[in-house]
């Protein structure tokens, strides 16, 4: 796997990371910056950031990211602490407001990750609604697909729905810098946890 345009271009516009690798070889001498744009020559990648002229190539330098994991665990963006997943089970349930972190997670009951032999973790919460029925949310990742669930749990059985907006989903999870191509795992990325 090599760093392409695709894994970099849903970031851009939310002040993405990054970590130059060869800072002391630079005029500039800047070890991290936000990328403002990018450029080919040839069929080779070069990422600009802020401060730091020319740019450089995706060869000599790293973007910044967070790993899902932190999906369970509270972060910080834009000076607002926070738990992601409970942040989009919010936004998937239609009661969360843009620029406002009042959320009403009351009857989430538990919150976590599900890990199971040979197979990729399950980020998920879960919350009651009323005395007969539990709902759980959702982020699965299988081959190269990842996409949002529902489960709705009553005494009739489970039945699963697809999460209706997706795409806002996905575009809060760049906002965030979440990882969603694997590369801190290739080593393409940057844990940001590790700054």
């Amino acid at each position: 796997m090599k760093l392409e345009l695709k894994h970099v271009a849903p970031y851009l516009p939310y002040d993405l990371g990054i970590k130059i690798l060869n800072y002391k070889c630079d005029y500039v001498g800047i070890k991290e910056s936000i990328v403002n744009g990018y450029y080919f020559i040839g069929y080779s990648l070069y990422l600009t950031y802020k401060n730091g002229g020319t740019g450089k190539s995706i060869n000599e330098s790293k973007i910044i990211l967070r790993p899902l994991s932190d999906l369970t665990k509270e972060i910080e963006h834009n000076g607002e602490k926070f738990v992601p997943l409970l942040v989009l089970r919010d936004i998937e349930q239609g009661n969360w407001d843009e620029g406002s972190f009042f959320l009403t997670h009351t009857q989430i009951t538990d919150y976590g990750v599900r890990l199971a032999d040979h197979e990729p973790p399950c980020y998920w919460v879960e919350w009651s609604e009323g005395l007969n029925q539990k709902q759980s949310f959702s982020f699965k990742e299988m081959d190269f697909n990842r996409f949002w669930i529902i489960n709705i749990d009553t005494f009739g059985g489970i039945e699963t729905c697809m999460v209706k907006n997706q795409y806002l989903l996905f575009q809060k999870l760049h906002e965030w810098k979440f990882d969603l191509y694997n590369l801190i795992k290739n080593n393409l990325a940057i844990d940001i946890n590790t700054i």
